[in-house]
């Protein structure tokens, strides 16, 4: 009996995405009480925002083991004003890093239509490059110049990494 269910679960998982816990989030700055934290809180009402000096920004998500990571989910900062909310995360590269070598996975690099403007979510896929990924690098150094609103501060709601489900690791 235990075998069949053990079966089952095998069969019912296999393929799927699970989210991976992020155990520390380091950043390059902060402003204010917006701590790089706030993005794997699970809440988009709690944020992250780095400071205002326009540089290169970065996020690094550290995971708690080597994982081949699918994807990275990032859920943009919503200010109720819908054009330069989409805009900002314009340019944002993710770059998974391994224990023998870097891999870009990416980036977001065009405005996604969504109904919900209230959790503008992108997608930046990694199957293609899939290795044992020790963190998540999320870099932001471009600003468009044709883009009036396109930023070089972070500002997140939320960033999510999901590997596939495997019986071993």
């Amino acid at each position: 009996m235990m075998f069949l269910l053990l079966l089952l679960f095998v069969a019912t998982t296999r393929g799927k995405s699970r989210q991976v816990p992020v155990r520390e989030v380091i950043s390059r700055t902060k402003w204010g009480g917006k701590a790089p934290g706030n993005v794997v809180d699970g809440n988009t009402t709690t944020l992250y925002h780095s400071s205002l000096d326009k540089k290169p920004e970065w996020l690094k998500l550290i995971l708690p083991k080597e994982t081949k990571v699918e994807k990275v989910v990032i859920i943009n900062r919503f200010e109720g004003v819908p054009e330069p909310s989409l805009k900002r995360l314009i340019g944002t590269e993710v770059t998974l890093i391994g224990s023998s070598k870097n891999t870009s996975c990416g980036s977001i690099d065009s405005v996604k239509s969504v109904a919900d403007l209230k959790h503008q979510t992108y997608t930046v896929p990694c199957s293609a490059t899939a290795q044992p990924t020790l963190a998540v690098f999320l870099y932001d150094d471009v600003k468009d110049p044709s883009e009036e609103y396109d930023q070089i501060i972070m500002h997140l709601a939320e960033a999510m990494v999901f590997t596939l489900f495997t019986l071993y690791p």
